[in-house]
């Protein structure tokens, strides 16, 4: 292959979403799971909770865009999933409370302030 030739790269392009299965969400439950909560932590919240923290997440970040685009976003990309996913764990840790002992506050803070951030720099 020369230097010229450009690897042959199936699905390249970025894979938009379109939908959720909880109404007023840009992400799922498992989402959340998977991207943002601890293994040992996903059973520590109810279904309910879950989804309500990240429609209101989703709420969060329509409010950082909403004076630019149309919301809701017709389609979104897995970092908006991701921003979605860390706005509503940091929501549901600071809700339920964590070891005033330990940095969790501190790291919480970190993880919703990178979040929100890279929203604003998305729009």
């Amino acid at each position: 292959m020369s230097s010229t030739d450009a690897p042959d790269v199936p699905n390249a392009q970025l894979i938009y979403r379109t939908k959720s299965m909880i109404p007023g969400s840009y992400a799922e439950v498992q989402d959340l799971i998977n991207l943002s909560m601890p293994d040992n932590a996903k059973h520590d919240f109810k279904q309910a909770s879950l989804e309500q923290w990240l429609r209101v997440a989703s709420s969060i970040a329509n409010s950082y865009i909403g004076q630019r685009f149309e919301v809701p976003l017709r389609a979104w990309s897995e970092a908006w999933v991701w921003a979605v996913c860390e706005i509503a764990y940091t929501g549901m840790v600071n809700k339920r409370g964590f070891n005033p002992d330990g940095k969790s506050e501190e790291t919480l803070d970190t993880r919703h302030k990178a979040a929100i951030d890279w929203i604003k720099a998305a729009r």
